[in-house]
Order: structure tokens, then sequence, then C-alpha cells
């Protein structure tokens, strides 16, 4: 770059005051800095995807990863699961290793979230997991919870302000995920999956439970005793749904994390609107302080 000093630039502390630019360096200066900029915004952090509960054979993950490494957009894939096998893995799909933006990790869901950095995922998903997760076990890794909760405590620490908590449940959990969004202040979503949509779909767990019949029926064996399905179908009822089928027909619901404590606020009026039953869980009283204060308890 070549540049130009007027007369008093040889005189000492005057050197700033008589710059002046080349013919046309200016330009190329300018040319230069858009294209630094440009390169500075290519090198932004990764957009992070977790999947909790992935299978053995998270094969649904590796082809989204597959698919983002062939574009410009990064994006970096995680899939725990307890009983994942990654030797079962890599021997089903052909492959000598991992791509570069998947990781797949044998572990506890609940916990792997909490040994994430603060804030650092962009989406977390998870297909049928609730219903694996007990209401009752104490979890391991926030004492004084069962799982289920600690599951959505974690969660809120791993993503990021705007994230989003993506679950694909029957619709009779709507009630679990309307106290969960209001315990964290998140904004809540859901749409049901028709049945002619849910037998296309590439999730495995979905596609089992696109029939209707097929979900009456194994809800009904699965219970056993006649006289137990009666009183589920009552309880069932007072929910809103006239059968198992009806009750347990696929649903996604996305739970977004607002940016701000205000957002919190609005999101849990939203949830609850005024008149009805405050649905707030029974936190632990040695709950630790960091965490009542986060959910404004």
């Amino acid at each position: 770059m070549v540049i130009k000093l007027g007369a008093g630039g040889k005189r000492e502390g005057h050197v700033g005051r008589d710059f002046a630019w080349a013919p046309g360096a200016k330009a190329a200066f300018e040319s230069e800095l858009a294209r630094f900029q440009l390169h500075k915004k290519k090198l932004k952090k990764p957009f992070n995807v977790f999947e909790a509960g992935t299978g053995k054979l998270p094969l649904a993950l590796l082809r989204k990863a597959q698919k983002s490494s062939g574009t410009r957009k990064r994006r970096v894939f995680t899939g725990v699961d307890k009983e994942l096998n990654l030797d079962l893995f890599l021997k089903k799909t052909g492959l000598k290793g991992l791509p570069k933006n998947l990781r797949l990790r044998q572990n506890c869901a609940i916990r792997e979230l909490s040994d994430l950095p603060r804030e650092s995922q962009g989406v977390i998903l998870g297909s049928y997991l609730v219903n694996n997760i007990s209401s009752e076990e104490p979890s391991c890794v926030i004492r004084g919870l069962p799982c289920n909760r600690a599951f959505f405590i974690a969660a809120d620490m791993a993503l990021r302000p705007g994230g989003r908590l993506v679950l694909v449940q029957g619709r009779m959990a709507a009630h679990l995920m309307k106290e969960a969004a209001f315990n964290l202040g998140y904004e809540l979503h859901s749409k049901i999956i028709p049945d002619a949509a849910a037998i296309k779909s590439k999730s495995w767990a979905i596609r089992l439970r696109s029939n209707p019949e097929k979900r009456e029926r194994d809800v009904r064996i699965e219970i056993g005793d006649e006289a137990t399905v009666k009183k589920e179908l009552k309880n069932l009822k007072k929910m809103g749904f006239n059968s198992f089928e009806e009750a347990t027909q696929p649903c996604i619901f996305s739970l977004r994390k607002p940016k701000t404590p205000q957002g919190r606020l609005k999101a849990r009026a939203k949830v609850l609107p005024q008149g009805q039953k405050d649905p707030l869980m029974s936190f632990p009283k040695n709950m630790p302080e960091r965490m009542r204060k986060e959910f404004g308890l």
C-alpha cells in the first residue's frame, strides 16, 4: 500500500495532520478491510445440536451431520445414550471413524448435559425421552430431585439464550411440558403429528406410533388388567382424552429459552393464564442458592 505525505509530514509532530492517501490506496484498503470482516463472520462459533436418548444406533443423527458437513453452516452434533455402542455403530454403517462434526457418547443424558459448557447448545432434541426418565428415581447429578425434573434443569443450563428444547412425546405429556415451561420461564409451542405424516417420518420412534389401532392395543397389553384399564381411561377423560390412541398420538413440543429474565417472566404469564392453579414443581429445600435465584424461587 502506497502512502503519500504532505509537505508538513517531514516535520516532527506533524505527520498525522498532513496525512493523505495515494490515488487508489484508500479504495484498496477498504476492500481488504471488507474481506477481513467477511472472513471474521465465517469464523463465528458453531451451532451445537445435542440429542439425548439416541438409542444404540443413532443413524438419523449421522445423516444430519453428513448433510450439514456439505454446507457452509458450522453445526456440531452430539448424541448421548446409555446403551449407545460405538463399535457396533461403526460396523453397521461401514465407517472407519465419525465425521468431524459428530460426537457420540455412551453416558447418562443428564450427566452429559451437566458437564457441557454453560449456555453452549443451540438445540436439545429428544424422542420419547421423558418416558424413559424415572419420576421417582433420585438423580445422581442434581441431588434432591427426581431424574425427570433434573433433566429439564440440566437442559436449561446447557441451552444458550434463544435456544430450543424440542421433545417428541405422546399428547398426554402436555401437562408435564406445561409444568416444565412454567418453572423454567420458557415459551411453549406444540404441534400434533398426523398419522399420515408420522408413518413417513425418519424417526423410528415416531413411525412405530403412527398406527392408532396399534397404539391402543399396545397400551392395553402393557396395562394388562381390565380393571386397571378402565381406571386409566377414566383418568384420561379427566385430562380431555377419549382413548389411549388419542392420548399417545405423537406430538412435538418446543420449549424456547428467552434471552432475558424479563422474557422469562412474560413466558410464564403466557403458559399460565391468570386464575389457573400454579403448577410450580416442589423443589427441595436444600436446592443450591444459585439455582433458586436463576429460577426465581
